[in-house]
């Protein structure tokens, strides 16, 4: 298989071809031959532009099953280069009319990662009174002080459980 810089030397030079590389499963077009292609009647390809960095610069491509050569093409223009190099003689094409092509085509730009949702620490402040006031309170106002003191928007669910697994047990 040709490699892609290998490709596109041999479009900056086409003038009246369709170039097709076998790719897989996969008969696939490059810069003038897409256009050819996709300027045909009755034809919807989806056409993908990518940065190439092996090519520094954008590169627009076509693709379809291997399968479906004839259903495009007629036998009889199809010339095989070799297995995997088929050349289709085409009329000329207008560089201005190439250009105005290649521009509308948006960059195709894969999905990119969902960020991380940040984690969110969370500490369990719990009133804790000195041995002097425990004496003042009653253990339910303790309880009623602790549970007003504890922050259940910063807490997780695990940490409410513990907290009120724990005032269960200190209650008489």
């Amino acid at each position: 298989m040709a490699s892609i810089i290998e490709i596109i030397t041999q479009e900056k030079t086409n003038t009246d071809a369709i170039h097709l590389y076998k790719e897989g499963l996969f008969w696939k077009a490059y810069q003038q031959s897409a256009f050819r292609i996709d300027s045909q009647p009755c034809t919807a390809y989806k056409l993908i532009k990518k940065h190439i960095k092996a090519v520094s610069h954008e590169v627009v491509s076509l693709g379809f099953p291997s399968l479906n050569l004839t259903k495009h093409f007629r036998a009889e223009q199809i010339e095989y280069l070799d297995d995997q190099h088929i050349r289709i003689q085409d009329k000329g094409i207008e560089e201005s009319e190439y250009q105005d092509w290649f521009s509308q085509i948006p960059l195709f730009v894969p999905n990119p990662p969902k960020p991380k949702e940040p984690e969110y620490l969370t500490q369990i402040h719990i009133f804790e009174p000195t041995p002097e006031a425990k004496a003042s309170f009653s253990i339910t106002d303790e309880i009623v002080t602790r549970l007003r003191n504890f922050r259940i928007e910063q807490s997780t669910p695990m940490q409410c459980m513990l907290f009120l697994s724990q005032l269960q047990k200190e209650l008489p």
